[in-house]
């Protein structure tokens, strides 16, 4: 259930680029976050969302990326549209 205000959200900003960010996925570790988006934009805080930084490996990927999923701490996948799969390899960029 969603709280009566919103007094228990914290804005936060990241630089999109002006693309729209469509999914945020977490490592079990509860502590690492990414996000993904627009034009192969991806987006990673290793400090629990206080900040994030954008990965610069995806920035010739010519798709939107819908989705992001870890089933560990080393593994996770992105799935975008025209069929393109992102593996993730254990470390941020």
């Amino acid at each position: 259930e969603l709280p009566d205000n919103d007094d228990a959200f914290v804005e936060g900003k990241i630089g999109s680029r002006g693309f729209g960010l469509l999914d945020l996925g977490a490592k079990p570790n509860g502590k690492e976050f990414w996000i993904v988006g627009g034009s192969g934009s991806v987006f990673y805080s290793n400090d629990a969302g206080k900040s994030w930084k954008r990965d610069r490996g995806t920035d010739d990927v010519a798709a939107n990326l819908y989705t992001v999923k870890f089933n560990d701490n080393n593994n996770g996948f992105i799935l975008g549209n025209d069929g393109v799969l992102l593996k993730y390899n254990g470390r941020a960029v």
